[in-house]
């Protein structure tokens, strides 16, 4: 008998930009990279830095927390769990890039 073919629709969506920022807080280089957002339902963080990136949520980032995102790394969260809450970054040293966006 087998499976009936089942199409779904795909989740879509508007995407916000939060890239062109970069670290900018002078001594810790500690940053809010995006507000809380109940709504959103993607989130990529990518460090194109050459510089070690930590990121966290709801709360400031400390060196023991946060997920840490090398050189050339990313995070992303999609499907069936993202964090609402303000995300953070932390970095050593300031005017490194990220990217940073989120779909609602």
């Amino acid at each position: 008998m087998g499976f009936p073919n089942v199409k779904t629709k795909p989740s879509t969506g508007q995407v916000l930009n939060y890239s062109t920022a970069t670290i900018s807080t002078a001594a810790t280089g500690l940053q809010s990279v995006m507000p809380a957002n109940a709504s959103r339902t993607y989130l990529v963080f990518q460090n194109i830095s050459d510089t070690l990136m930590r990121i966290d949520f709801g709360g400031q980032v400390s060196e023991e927390s946060g997920i840490q995102v090398q050189p050339s790394g990313s995070v992303t969260f999609n499907a069936a769990w993202v964090p609402s809450q303000e995300v953070f970054v932390r970095c050593s040293s300031t005017t490194k890039k990220f990217v940073a966006k989120e779909g609602i």
